[in-house]
């Protein structure tokens, strides 16, 4: 199949850069946040968590499905 997309470039900026820097270290940050929050809350945070954990796998079953579907507009990041 021939590449429909072909006016997209791979170009990250300075800014972009950044942007994936810091993306990178807030979400490092999300697993000390859970560690001090399962200290302070009760055991009902498991359900919650949990809870959260099935959001996110709808979440990359749906990115799977897009990136599936349109394979030459770069999936999901690439």
């Amino acid at each position: 199949m021939k590449n429909p997309y072909k006016q997209l470039v791979r170009n990250l900026g300075l800014a972009d850069v950044v942007g994936v820097g810091l993306g990178a270290i807030i979400g490092a940050g999300v697993f000390v946040v859970t560690g001090v929050a399962v200290d302070i809350s009760s055991p009902v945070f498991l359900i919650g968590l949990f809870i959260a954990g099935s959001i996110a796998t709808c979440n990359a079953l749906s990115f799977a499905q897009l990136a599936a579907q349109f394979p030459y507009a770069g999936g999901t990041y690439d």
